[in-house]
């Protein structure tokens, strides 16, 4: 067992520990499969989220691996607001044509988003993978910001799409000042 994931020729025992070690304009290469549960909430972080980048602009490259959430029962603490967070400054492009699939089997779903850019500037950029969540609270990426979401590619699905009275959960959601929140120039979606 080499580690979870890697920065060069640098191992972590989870992606967390990675992306924490990370500098600007480092790539946090997966390693193998995860499976992230409750436990796996960030310390520290303002909100429960199970994998969080702030401060710096990374790459995360999934190597063809998959991440896992599977949510049985309520939660004990606070819902999951985010899979992955991106804080207010930090950057972050996924690649490498790994998957991320929530399963939500609980009777009300207790995760919110799978990305999640927070606040008004940096960037979440998604290149390729395939991103499955069978139900949300809210949506699979969500921002406030306008124009730092880039969707070029991937294939998205949402199980649950627009199944509750307003039409929720979607597949972006947005709030804020602005026209260009989610700009996508590729992927394909349910």
């Amino acid at each position: 067992f080499k580690g979870v994931a890697k920065i060069e020729d640098k191992y972590f025992a989870s992606i967390q520990e990675a992306i924490n070690a990370a500098q600007t304009g480092d790539e946090v290469v997966l390693l193998q499969d995860i499976t992230l549960t409750e436990a796996d909430c960030v310390a520290g972080a303002d909100r429960n989220v199970l994998v969080d980048v702030a401060g710096k602009d990374i790459i995360l490259d999934m190597n063809e691996k998959k991440i896992s959430v599977t949510h049985m029962d309520e939660f004990t603490n606070d819902y999951i607001v985010a899979v992955i967070r991106v804080a207010d400054g930090a950057g972050l492009t996924v690649t490498g044509n790994g998957t991320i699939e929530v399963n939500v089997l609980a009777e009300n779903p207790d995760i919110a988003y799978m990305f999640w850019k927070r606040g008004t500037t940096g960037h979440l950029t998604v290149l390729n993978g395939t991103f499955r969540m069978n139900d949300a609270a809210d949506s699979m990426v969500y921002t406030n910001g306008n124009e730092i979401v880039f969707i070029k590619g991937g294939n998205w699905t949402l199980d649950a799409y627009g199944t509750r009275g307003n039409r929720e959960p979607w597949i972006f959601n947005v709030a804020g000042a602005g026209d260009n929140h989610v700009l996508v120039t590729g992927g394909t979606f349910n």
